[in-house]
């Protein structure tokens, strides 16, 4: 009979000796390195551009692709900052147009990670709290959602023309390797959405031929 043998982890063949059939004599194996497993973390082509309408809710702000190379990555937690100002990363200036934004909230393909921030400031830091895996060999996507409105009572509620941009910021060890255990940063980089312009919704009248005048 023949005989294969294929390390669980890795998936990887392991030969045997060149002994006698049926017997397998103890030998060493070459040494090999294996290098560790990592995440990608890049803005996806179909994340939105253009407009947003105002007082829309569950909009998408910002779509990535999370790539797994050479083992699992399970991710414990993701920064997320809002910004009114288009910058990539954080306040530019420290100016502000609005003061919150509403129900912002991240979901890992299609289900929601974490709990919602039903007001989150203006450039401010959300550590949310999530439980996923992004599997050996493949691409999750992630999403950052929200109203497209301030909470009630805000001092600068967002309005026509304001500009709303959603970005990930610079992870801290919040990603453990499965198999060799190592920790990394997830995304190793602030990596940011496409500026979003806030338009007032509007109306456009029909006249309905079967109506008479």
């Amino acid at each position: 009979y023949d005989l294969e043998a294929e390390d669980a982890n890795y998936n990887v063949g392991i030969v045997p000796d060149t002994g006698t059939i049926g017997t397998f004599a103890v030998t060493n194996s070459t040494a090999a390195t294996v290098a560790s497993g990592s995440l990608t973390v890049t803005l996806s082509n179909t994340s939105p551009t253009g407009n947003a309408a105002l007082n829309a809710t569950n909009v998408l702000l910002a779509k990535y692709d999370l790539k797994a190379v050479g083992e699992g990555i399970k991710v414990s937690s993701i920064g997320v900052v809002v910004s009114d100002e288009g910058d990539a990363a954080g306040p530019a200036d420290g100016t502000s147009n609005w003061t919150n934004i509403r129900n912002v909230r991240v979901l890992y393909n299609g289900s929601q990670v974490g709990t919602t921030q039903t007001s989150l400031a203006d450039d401010t830091l959300a550590t949310v709290t999530v439980n996923f895996t992004v599997d050996a060999g493949t691409t999750g996507t992630l999403e950052i959602r929200s109203d497209i409105a301030s909470a009630s009572g805000a001092a600068d509620a967002i309005i026509a023309t304001d500009t709303v941009r959603a970005y990930l910021d610079t992870g801290s060890l919040n990603g453990q390797r499965v198999n060799s255990l190592g920790t990394i940063n997830v995304p190793s980089a602030d990596t940011a959405g496409s500026n979003l312009t806030v338009s007032a919704a509007t109306l456009t009248p029909v006249v309905n031929p079967s109506v008479g005048n």
